[in-house]
């Protein structure tokens, strides 16, 4: 079990307190040994490292979000340019300019 206690400085402090019955032969409890343990250091790691982990899962999420809206806002004027590409195909080109077209619709793939 866990409990708050207040330390000499007046300084709220968890202590951890273990116990275990010690029987005899017969198997009556002749007494108990506890054990108590200072946690509030270790309960206090704890809690930075759930609020990182929520921390890390926003960015995570806010991340997310800014690529899924790049990657909108950059297919959007390619998507046009691939357009522009396929209307100069059914035009009369050179070799010269196909070659061009067709390096430049592959820069894009």
């Amino acid at each position: 079990m866990e409990v708050e206690l207040k330390n000499w400085k007046n300084k709220n402090r968890l202590i951890q307190i273990k116990s275990k019955p010690y029987r005899d032969d017969d198997g009556n409890v002749k007494y108990f040994i506890c054990t108590a343990e200072g946690v509030t250091k270790q309960r206090s790691a704890e809690a930075e490292l759930y609020k990182a982990k929520d921390q890390a899962e926003a960015a995570n999420i806010a991340k997310s979000q800014f690529l899924g809206n790049m990657s909108h806002e950059i297919r959007r004027p390619i998507n046009g340019v691939f357009g522009f590409f396929e209307l100069l195909q059914s035009t009369d080109l050179s070799l010269e300019q196909k070659e061009f077209l067709r390096e430049a619709k592959s820069a894009f793939s």
